[in-house]
């Protein structure tokens, strides 16, 4: 990967944490399990694995969790997504906003 697509993916992950950070009031970087940042952290997973098809070893880097979490959370968050009316929500509120930011 060359240097100009790192700092793509670089901005992209940055963009969703700033949005988030925003929408949910939650600093996905922080370690914890309070449910509302794990919702957060999952919704962040979901985002980058089926908008922007990342892989989730790449995903697990930009916060420095392993791949199996972020598979655990994309798995989670469909979950939800099905079953959470509140869940779907916020999802549905922080994928829009993504989406309209990259525009």
């Amino acid at each position: 990967m060359n240097k100009e697509s790192r700092q793509v993916v670089v901005n992209k992950t940055e963009v969703l944490k700033y949005i988030i950070k925003q929408s949910l009031k939650k600093d996905i970087n922080i370690v914890g399990r309070q449910h509302d940042l794990i919702e957060a952290r999952f919704i962040y997973f979901h985002i980058l694995r089926n908008v922007e098809k990342m892989r989730y070893q790449k995903i697990g880097n930009t916060l420095g969790m392993n791949h199996a979490s972020v598979l655990h959370g994309c798995k989670k968050a469909e979950l939800w997504i099905e079953n959470d009316f509140n869940f779907k929500n916020k999802y549905q509120e922080v994928k829009e906003r993504f989406t309209v930011d990259l525009k």
